[in-house]
């Protein structure tokens, strides 16, 4: 079990060291300025484990300045939400489906008169033949 511990440690420090080796090749010294999203601390789903500032530090490449930004929900949703849009998307989206609907129905009534028109056939076809045979 312990061997099995010992493993696993030496697998989190080889991740650990990917991780810090990509961040320095993507953070280059002479890359100039890039803006990174403060809010992103992890990835694990894809596949970086370390935290954001921890991988910062780690690699040696903690920012030179940080610029915090700080917007209300509200104005966040009025700058990015669009509810003409969103109406226009939901009127579409209402209106294809009432088409749908239609249709089927359409298609519903018309093999119910399908059918009815067969019957009536087969109904005459019967009176045809009793006909025959009173004569």
């Amino acid at each position: 079990e312990e061997e099995e511990e010992e493993e696993v440690e030496e697998d989190e420090e080889v991740v650990a060291d990917a991780e810090r080796e990509a961040l320095r090749n993507v953070l280059t010294a002479h890359q100039g300025g890039i803006f990174i999203n403060g809010n992103w601390f992890s990835a694990e789903e894809h596949g970086i484990k370390t935290e954001l500032p921890t991988l910062l530090y780690s690699s040696r490449r903690t920012p030179e300045v940080v610029i915090h930004l700080q917007v209300s929900t509200d104005n966040m949703l009025k700058r990015l939400v669009d509810p003409d849009a969103i109406r226009k998307q939901l009127q579409l989206d209402v209106d294809a489906k009432q088409a749908e609907k239609d249709r089927k129905k359409a298609e519903k009534e018309e093999r119910k008169r399908v059918r009815e028109e067969r019957r009536a056939q087969k109904a005459a076809q019967g009176d045809d033949e009793e006909d025959e045979e009173e004569e």
